[in-house]
């Protein structure tokens, strides 16, 4: 997964896009493998399927940000992923780093 393409992905996702972004990239971000989608409970289609957990973790204003677009931003990472060829499911975190 390229985290360029997630940006590339929300730039053309709506409005606030270059705020958003901004706030993406300043945010730290990593995500594991966690095994089969079933049973990580993530719901729909899952059989023979992996679950990713995609954490975002940056300061409160921009984990702020992305929670409002939160689900722009798991559109954008599953876009980046191409589930349908990889056979991924996203499970999206944010957290608020303690500074």
């Amino acid at each position: 997964m390229e985290i360029q393409e997630i940006i590339q992905f929300l730039q053309q996702l709506g409005q606030n896009e270059t705020a958003c972004v901004q706030a993406f990239q300043r945010c730290h971000y990593e995500y594991q493998d966690i095994g089969f989608a079933y049973y990580a409970g993530i719901k729909g289609d899952n059989w023979n399927k992996r679950a990713i957990d995609f954490t975002v973790e940056g300061n409160i204003a921009d984990i702020t940000m992305l929670n409002n677009i939160k689900s722009k931003l798991k559109s954008a990472v599953e876009k980046a992923i191409k589930p349908a060829e990889s056979a991924k499911h996203i499970r999206l975190k944010c957290y608020i780093l303690k500074r």
